[in-house]
């Protein structure tokens, strides 16, 4: 192995190392440690990965395997960020479909309320004009009639009820 080929290895270990130190987001670079502080996102690319191994800007490139680790990766979280994101996305259109159906039930209750209340306005129509019938009625039966009528009805009603006397 030649020297060129065991420091372009070393120099690949060292890119590997620092990926792996991002990735983690504990960078020893102080300008990186700087923005993780500042509450901004390391991002992981070419340009802070060489600047985490302290190397010159554009060595990545003669690293196809490190330039792939960082796509490998970097394809992973966007996956990730897919996947999550279909989710949210299938919540939301859930969410819209049952507020939908919510509002229509609704609908459908203040219909039910209206009817219920228009049917007790009707019933109380009804029970007044069936008394003022009933009245009527009551009033064209003779005096005399009236106490036969009301015996009758209780007899009627009295065929399956035993009487007990009472002792005194």
């Amino acid at each position: 192995m030649s020297l060129r080929e065991i420091k372009k290895q070393k120099t690949a270990k060292e890119f590997m190392e620092a990926i792996n130190r991002i990735v983690g987001k504990q960078p020893e670079c102080k300008e990186l440690r700087q923005k993780i502080k500042s509450g901004k996102s390391l991002k992981l690319n070419p340009t802070n990965v060489e600047k985490e191994a302290g190397k010159a800007y554009g060595s990545t490139r003669h690293h196809a395997s490190v330039l792939r680790e960082i796509e490998r990766i970097n394809d992973h979280n966007v996956a990730k960020e897919a996947v999550y994101s279909q989710g949210v996305i299938g919540l939301k259109v859930k969410t819209k479909e049952k507020n939908k159906e919510i509002k229509a039930l609704k609908e459908k209750l203040r219909g039910k309320e209206v009817e219920v209340e228009m049917l007790k306005r009707v019933n109380l129509n009804l029970h007044s004009h069936c008394l003022e019938l009933t009245s009527a009625l009551f009033d064209m039966i003779p005096q005399e009639e009236r106490k036969d009528l009301f015996e009758r009805q209780i007899t009627m009603k009295s065929d399956n009820v035993t009487s007990f006397k009472r002792d005194k």
